[in-house]
């Protein structure tokens, strides 16, 4: 699995506790679980750890069905489970799948640097130096740093069962300092 386990049981808690996270399960047993700045799928129930089943029944009290999405989040009053509109809820996660596969679409490699930028990790495309931002606690959820690509704004890291997305951070305002990072190579090759 590309997903780390523990980093994403955090990832969940810290939703709950804010705008929340959406869990919706396929047809076909695709369980995903995201949030505006990641998203996790995972293959199969049997695939899907039993931490996060957990976690989703100590929040929701009970399992989502097929074909259902729900947001998760907490209330003044406890746990709030929000039913959502299952096509609008997996809308995103199309999108990147779509661009994910589409052949005219580019997928480069990008590596993890050493850099920080504020409380920001620093990646790198090593083919153009372009430079994404990516908060560490949602770059935590990708198990191996080795193969991980970009697509758009997002990074992303496919395994056999599971695929990870986590979103780049804005550089809004930061433009200069961006580009003059982007002026060297900061990847080990």
């Amino acid at each position: 699995m590309v997903i780390n386990e523990k980093a994403l049981l955090r990832a969940m808690k810290e939703a709950y506790k804010g705008w929340g996270y959406t869990v919706a399960v396929t047809d076909h047993d695709v369980w995903v679980i995201s949030c505006p700045q990641w998203i996790a799928k995972i293959c199969d129930r049997a695939n899907v750890p039993n931490e996060v089943l957990s976690l989703i029944v100590l929040h929701m009290g009970y399992l989502p069905e097929r074909e259902t999405a729900y947001r998760v989040y907490k209330s003044d009053t406890g746990p709030a489970i929000q039913e959502e509109i299952f096509s609008e809820a997996m809308e995103n996660m199309i999108d990147l799948e779509k661009k994910r596969y589409d052949p005219d679409t580019k997928k480069a490699q990008i590596r993890k640097t050493k850099l920080h930028f504020g409380h920001r990790q620093v990646w790198q495309r090593p083919e153009d130096l372009e430079i994404f931002l990516v908060d560490p606690r949602y770059e935590s959820i990708i198990e191996k740093k080795i193969d991980v690509r970009t697509v758009g704004g997002v990074l992303f890291s496919v395994g056999e069962t599971s695929t990870i997305y986590v979103y780049r951070e804005s550089d809004t305002g930061y433009e200069a300092q961006i580009e003059h990072l982007s002026q060297m190579q900061w990847v080990a090759r």
